[in-house]
């Protein structure tokens, strides 16, 4: 519900949008900073409750016990790892103030890679794993390989997204057309972590490249396996109290989204509508 009303976010130094509408907008993106925490505790919580039932006890025997073997969980995991720096740098982004210091830099690129194109695409090829084999039948090709090239796509990211998120720092901007800034001794001072997120994305590209070779051989090879999906139920505490009726129906859940996003939106669009030709007022591009 909170997700949704906050494109604004990426806008906060563009003109045209008071900032009545871009203060709304940050509000709303910290109000989803709440959930996302409670996410991450009920998945870290499910992982601890699993390894305690199997005898295991402390931080670090918990985590080595986890299947780290296991392609499958470990994508999803390294993505989850990947998603906590992701979150902390969208919180900088969501600040009014704070945004100043990134907005256009190679900040941002760097933001979208460590939360899209890291958790997202890592759950993505490990749910793959699962879900092929299981649903046509065909054991999955080179499980060692697949294992390697989630490790493989966790490393490039994280070389090359946070080198983007310190070349930002620095003053790296987001879009230019000339890489080499006429010879500028600022540039020269980010140019390094350019060059380690361009070794990054080589790591990257390794990666996707090892995903098609197990893609294409699960779906060439001949070898059977039939993998049922086990699921998992919630527990529920006998101690706990039921959930209220009012928060427990869709409709309303989706009708309190839909008005906060025309709320959130609607504005910055009559804002937008109603300015000069150039969308913004007293604004020269040259």
């Amino acid at each position: 519900m909170l997700s949704t009303p906050v494109g604004l976010h990426h806008q906060f130094l563009d003109p045209g949008i008071s900032a009545t509408w871009k203060w709304l907008h940050m509000a709303l993106t910290y109000g989803v900073v709440v959930p996302s925490f409670m996410t991450a505790f009920a998945l870290f919580a499910t992982f601890e409750i699993a390894a305690r039932r199997a005898g295991k006890r402390g931080f670090l025997n918990i985590v080595r016990w986890l299947p780290w073997k296991d392609p499958v969980f470990t994508g999803i995991a390294l993505g989850m790892l990947l998603f906590i720096p992701g979150g902390f740098g969208g919180i900088v982004n969501a600040s009014y103030s704070m945004d100043v210091l990134v907005h256009n830099t190679m900040w941002i690129v760097g933001h979208f890679h460590i939360t899209v194109g890291g958790p997202v695409a890592l759950t993505f090829m490990a749910a793959a794993y699962k879900l092929v084999p299981t649903l046509t039948g065909r054991k999955l090709f080179a499980p060692k390989l697949a294992l390697a090239q989630m490790y493989t796509f966790f490393v490039g990211m994280s070389l090359m997204s946070l080198s983007m998120h310190w070349a930002g720092l620095l003053g790296s901007p987001r879009r230019s057309s000339d890489v080499s800034y006429a010879g500028s001794a600022i540039a020269a001072a980010w140019h390094p972590h350019m060059v380690a997120a361009a070794i990054g994305g080589i790591v990257l590209f390794i990666s996707i490249v090892m995903f098609v070779i197990v893609a294409v051989g699960t779906r060439l090879q001949d070898e059977r396996a039939l993998e049922p999906i086990p699921f998992a139920f919630a527990e529920v505490d006998a101690d706990a109290m039921p959930t209220p009726r009012v928060f427990d129906g869709l409709g309303r859940w989706a009708g309190a989204a839909l008005a906060l996003a025309i709320v959130a939106y609607a504005g910055p669009m009559h804002e937008y509508l109603s300015q000069a030709h150039y969308l913004a007022p007293g604004m020269r591009t040259w």
